[in-house]
């Protein structure tokens, strides 16, 4: 099984960052690091706690889950066990695997943290 690591803004934040910008004021702390996770650049995010465990996956294979997190047929669905509000598998999301190894996900494949 592999769980799912992801940042999923809430309303709230984003209605901080919209705020933030329609008055011309600093975007708050957290939105920078969200942004440099879409790029792999987590380090910041992991900091602030940014990172949720949204979904398990019923696979121990890392490419498997990526195919099963973008496709969303019937029966990927039946694969996935949700915990939270989640998106499609994205660069900057971490998954873990049963032996506790962590893997970020890349713009080609994966690399372990």
């Amino acid at each position: 099984m592999l769980k799912v690591h992801q940042i999923v803004l809430t309303t709230p934040q984003v209605n901080q960052v919209n705020m933030a910008s329609r008055n011309n004021e600093p975007v708050p702390e957290f939105y920078p690091a969200y942004l440099d996770a879409t790029f792999g650049k987590i380090e910041k995010a992991q900091e602030l706690g940014l990172y949720n465990h949204v979904a398990d996956v019923s696979t121990d294979d890392l490419e498997v889950g990526f195919a099963v997190m973008n496709r969303w047929s019937e029966v990927d669905e039946k694969m996935v066990r949700r915990h939270a509000d989640l998106h499609s598998m994205s660069v900057g999301d971490i998954v873990e695997k049963e032996d506790g190894s962590k893997w970020l996900c890349t713009s080609f494949g994966f690399t372990q943290i």
